[in-house]
């Protein structure tokens, strides 16, 4: 899922995008075609097929999606925190349920057992290949302590996660990126200038492009910071008895990660309310240290995926859409920051943009 396979997809899905860009000539919301453009992106990684914007399947799963982050992505499921509730579902849980067995069932399921009838251990196409193969190694091996956490159910049920996880944060992230750009045309300008100068306007930018497009990096940094897309962290467990400030934690207490508050603490960040991508930025303009209290994706041995795929999946996608396009607000309207407040995701309000081709 990374490297040139991740730089391919991307670039087929800039491709696909500016198709469908370049045709809004009014100003519009382009939740749609970030939301299309990541899923895309995810079912070539995973499965080896990129859908069409307006393939019915694809727009079916995207809807099973939106409603399932509509449902658990503001507010708490009650039943998360009084677990016996879940043998009697109700209500949210009910609709929840239903939700995830259409997303798994409808789509990811048959992707799944369609790449395990057709499955060749020396062709290897794509993610679920490699989940397949995994699981044969340890049939080969005879690992019942391995096969036990490799069976249909939990490999579907990892497609699952990182479709869920990497569609919802990083079209967040996103749409958060496009609101900033149009907010501070200046800085924009700085990343097209960036762009321009490394790359050109003849090829699309390459992941070996990205250590000398350093303010383009600092910008998402910057973004990632003040939007703060996953606010509350995913519960971990604490390993052994320890103590965070006067705080005894015992060993098996839950710990969650507040990085909302991480990122908007006046002790960590000068002009904590400011966007400042230069923050992150040497004297020289080279993209510094990255701050221990940045941590949009977690910390420790259980890092999120997103640190190594959505981190370089984001910065080819900014570069590639800032050599090809220009955003601002259309006439007499103002970006509102004010997040729309979820537990599993910060969206920003639904706002309108002008998005046209550079010349």
């Amino acid at each position: 899922m990374q490297g040139k396979e991740l730089e391919k997809r991307v670039h087929t899905a800039v491709d696909m995008v500016t198709e469908v860009l370049i045709k809004e000539v009014e100003p519009f919301d382009p939740k749609w075609h970030f939301s299309s453009m990541f899923f895309s992106i995810l079912c070539a990684l995973c499965f080896g097929t990129s859908y069409e914007f307006d393939d019915p399947i694809m727009q079916k799963a995207m809807k099973t999606l939106d409603d399932l982050t509509s449902l658990s992505g503001s507010f708490f499921l009650l039943e998360d925190f009084i677990p016996p509730l879940r043998k009697c579902p109700v209500g949210k849980y009910k609709t929840f349920l239903r939700l995830v067995n259409d997303l798994i069932h409808d789509f990811l399921g048959k992707e799944f057992y369609r790449h395990v009838e057709s499955h060749d251990p020396e062709n290897l196409r794509d993610f679920t290949d490699f989940l397949i193969q995994a699981r044969k190694a340890a049939e080969d091996e005879d690992d019942e302590s391995v096969l036990d956490s490799l069976t249909d159910d939990h490999l579907i049920q990892s497609l699952s996660d990182i479709f869920f996880a990497g569609v919802d944060t990083t079209r967040a992230t996103l749409r958060w990126v496009f609101l900033y750009l149009a907010a501070c045309p200046d800085l924009q300008e700085k990343i097209q200038k960036e762009v321009d100068g490394i790359v050109g306007r003849d090829r699309l930018p390459r992941l070996y492009d990205r250590p000398n497009l350093p303010y383009t990096e600092a910008f998402l940094y910057e973004v990632m910071r003040l939007s703060t897309a996953a606010p509350i962290g995913v519960p971990r467990q604490a390993v052994c008895d320890t103590k965070i400030g006067e705080y005894d934690v015992p060993k098996g207490t839950m710990v969650i990660i507040n990085y909302w508050a991480l990122n908007h603490d006046p002790k960590n960040w000068e002009d904590v309310d400011q966007f400042k991508p230069d923050r992150y930025l040497t004297n020289d303009g080279e993209l510094g240290p990255k701050p221990d209290h940045w941590l949009p994706f977690s910390a420790g041995p259980r890092v999120c995926l997103g640190e190594s795929v959505a981190r370089p999946e984001l910065h080819l996608l900014l570069a590639s859409l800032m050599q090809r396009f220009t955003v601002r607000f259309p006439e007499g309207a103002q970006a509102d920051f004010t997040p729309l407040n979820g537990i599993g995701v910060n969206y920003p309000k639904d706002q309108k943009l002008v998005i046209k081709p550079r010349n």
